[in-house]
């Protein structure tokens, strides 16, 4: 009985230490989140570099700053500004598609994952 009761408590330690666990699971392909990925590398593999000089395509106006990078899904681009708005712009031509009121400021970049937009504001909920 002893010998299963050692077994037990080397599997605990195994377990609890993190070295029995499974890898995290890679994040689906159609993950839109700040820096790229869940570890921020900033990193695109399918990025070739920049073809010519950066140059101001469009421009919009928002009523309070906007204090987080957007996310991109498609042609659109989501951000939040200061006042608690949340806007969906076309980035091919920089026009609203829609916008929400979030009643609390928005501080940090929206997250899209498997098709569901996540924004979180300052009144703590996502």
């Amino acid at each position: 009985m002893s010998r299963w009761f050692a077994l037990l408590i080397v599997l605990a330690l195994l377990s609890a230490s993190g070295i029995a666990q499974d890898a995290p699971p890679t994040p689906p392909a159609a993950l839109s989140i700040f820096r790229g990925d869940p570890a921020r590398t900033g990193a695109n593999e399918e990025a070739d570099g920049l073809r010519e000089a950066p140059r101001l395509a469009w421009s919009f106006p928002v009523r309070r700053p906007v204090r987080s990078t957007p996310a991109i899904a498609g042609d659109l681009a989501y951000i939040g500004d200061e006042d608690g708005r949340l806007y969906a712009i076309d980035i091919t031509n920089g026009e609203r598609v829609w916008e929400r009121d979030t009643n609390a400021p928005i501080v940090s970049t929206p997250a899209i994952s498997e098709g569901v937009l996540y924004v979180g504001g300052l009144d703590q909920f996502v």
